[in-house]
């Protein structure tokens, strides 16, 4: 009899977007919250995404550059990630991501006191956007 092989979900996208908003309580400050990682799911080891963040007028500019080994070797599944967050923003950023090829996708994101909006995606992207 045949094992039938599981093979991993076809996606066009390269990278996930997450960007949230947090109230921390001891600061007593609301937090806006950008999680970018990879759609693709690593077995080994935990990576850390390398991302070389750039504050511009009016939004923020994410560069990829590679992947990082965590400093512990400690097994472990998951996605690589980079992690950032703001006070809370607030109005409208455009938001650029540059891959490693050099390939760039802007976002414009609206930011209000209750809730976070997509107002202008991209159709042709590699980053996948989710508002929570």
């Amino acid at each position: 009899m045949k094992r039938k092989k599981l093979k991993p979900k076809k996606t066009t996208f390269e990278y996930l977007l997450i960007v949230s908003q947090k109230y921390d309580e001891v600061k007593e400050k609301k937090f806006s919250i950008f999680r970018l990682q990879t759609v693709q799911e690593f077995t080994n080891f935990r990576y850390e995404l390398l991302v070389k963040e750039e504050i511009i007028p009016g939004g923020i500019k994410y560069k990829i550059v590679g992947l990082n080994t965590p400093q512990l070797l400690i097994p472990g599944g998951g996605y690589a990630f980079y992690e950032k967050s703001y006070p809370q923003l607030s109005g409208e950023y455009k938001i650029e991501i540059v891959n490693l090829d050099r390939v760039s996708n802007i976002f414009t994101i609206k930011f209000s006191k209750d809730q976070i909006k997509l107002v202008d995606p991209q159709l042709k992207s590699f980053v996948d956007i989710e508002i929570k």
